[in-house]
C-alpha cells in the first residue's frame, strides 16, 4: 500500500484553528487538548506537542505521544462527539488527504467515519470525532480535541509538521515544578511524620484543601475525613477510602498509591458530584491536580490531621 506519511515526529496543527493536538498530563483517558505553537519561536515546542507517528503495512497509522508515551485512541464504539484521549492500548488510525497542497490530512477511525475535530480557536478546546453522514450539531465540551462526523469542515483537517530527531529530543518537558505551583511549599517542606503511617485499617483524621485555576480564586473551606486503608490480596497498590465533609458536601473518596509514588483517586459527593484526582505522596501526605473529563481544574493537598 503506498506511503501516504514518512515515519517520524510531528506537531499535528489544526487547518481552520492554527491550534495544535497535545496532551496536557500523563493519567491514561486524560483528552488531547488545543495548544499553541510557533514554528518561528523554539520555546513555544514542548515534548507534549510532538507526536512520534509511525506507519504499519497495512497504511494505518499510530500516534505516539513523546512526552507521556500515551498513544492516541477512541476505542471501538466510538460515537460522534466523544474525545481522542491518550491511553496505553494501540489504535491505528486513516490518513486521507483532503487538500494536495499544501497537504491537509482528515485522521479518522477505521471502523467508523469520524474524524479528529476541534471545534473552536479556545485553548484546551478538545480534539474529538465527526460523521461524513450525520451533519448534526455536536455539543461543545471547553477542553478537548474531538472525533466528528464533518469530513469537509476544515475544522477536521490537520497539518502534519515534521520535526527533526534532535529537535523533538531536545524540547523541554511541559510539566515542571515552578514556583507558581501553590503545592511547592508543601512537597519540599519538613515532613513531620510518615503520611504512609497514617493510612491503617483503623483509621486516622487528616484534612486538606483545595484551589481553582482560575487567576485570584480562593483556596476553599478544608475538608475533614476520616481516611483508612483497604485490606488488599497483596497485589497491586494500595487501597484507600475516605469519608468526610466539606463546604460542598459530604463525600467518599476512592483511591489508590502505586510503588512509584503516584496518587489516583475519586472524591464523590452524596448529591452526585463527582472529581477525579491525580497526584503523588509527599512528605507530608498527598497532592495533584483535580478535574472532570480530562479537564484541569486546579490543585488538591490532603495530610494527616495534626494529633491524629
Amino acid at each position: 500500500m503506498k506511503e501516504i506519511l514518512p515515519d517520524g515526529h510531528y506537531v499535528i496543527v489544526n487547518s481552520r484553528q492554527r491550534n495544535v493536538a497535545a496532551l496536557a498530563e500523563p493519567r491514561e483517558r486524560s483528552s488531547l487538548m488545543a495548544r499553541t505553537y510557533s514554528s518561528s519561536n523554539e520555546k513555544t515546542l514542548t515534548k507534549n506537542l510532538i507526536w512520534s507517528i509511525n506507519g504499519a503495512d497495512n497504511g494505518r497509522y499510530k500516534f505516539q505521544n513523546t512526552e507521556f508515551g500515551s498513544l492516541a485512541y477512541a476505542g471501538h464504539g466510538t460515537k460522534a462527539g466523544d474525545d481522542v484521549k491518550g491511553h496505553n492500548r494501540e489504535q491505528y488510525w486513516e490518513l486521507q488527504v483532503a487538500r494536495a497542497d499544501p497537504p491537509r490530512y482528515r485522521i479518522s477511525s477505521t471502523d467508523s467515519e469520524l474524524f479528529w475535530h476541534l471545534q473552536d480557536g479556545e485553548l484546551d478546546t478538545p480534539v474529538r470525532a465527526f460523521s461524513p453522514f450525520a451533519l448534526r450539531w455536536v455539543p461543545n465540551h471547553p477542553t478537548q480535541v474531538k472525533l466528528v462526523d464533518k469530513a469537509n469542515d476544515e475544522r477536521s483537517w490537520w497539518e502534519l509538521k515534521r520535526i527533526d530527531s534532535a529537535q523533538a529530543s531536545n524540547a523541554p518537558l511541559s510539566i515542571k515544578q515552578t514556583e507558581e505551583n501553590p503545592l511547592q511549599q508543601m512537597i519540599s517542606t519538613p515532613p513531620a511524620r510518615d503520611p504512609m503511617q497514617m493510612i491503617t485499617p483503623e483509621g486516622h483524621a487528616w484534612t486538606g484543601c483545595y484551589q481553582y485555576r482560575m487567576p485570584g480564586a480562593q483556596i476553599d473551606p478544608p475538608m475533614f475525613f476520616t481516611l483508612a486503608r483497604i485490606p488488599s490480596n497483596g497485589y497491586g497498590p494500595l487501597q484507600f477510602g475516605a469519608r468526610g465533609v466539606d463546604a460542598v458536601g459530604a463525600f467518599n473518596i476512592l483511591g489508590s498509591i502505586y510503588t512509584s509514588g503516584m496518587v489516583e483517586a475519586k472524591k464523590m459527593y452524596d448529591h452526585g458530584l463527582t472529581w477525579n484526582w491525580v497526584g503523588t505522596m509527599t512528605p507530608n501526605g498527598m497532592a495533584g491536580t483535580w478535574g472532570q473529563n480530562g479537564e484541569f481544574q486546579g490543585w488538591w493537598w490532603i495530610w494527616p490531621k495534626d494529633g491524629a
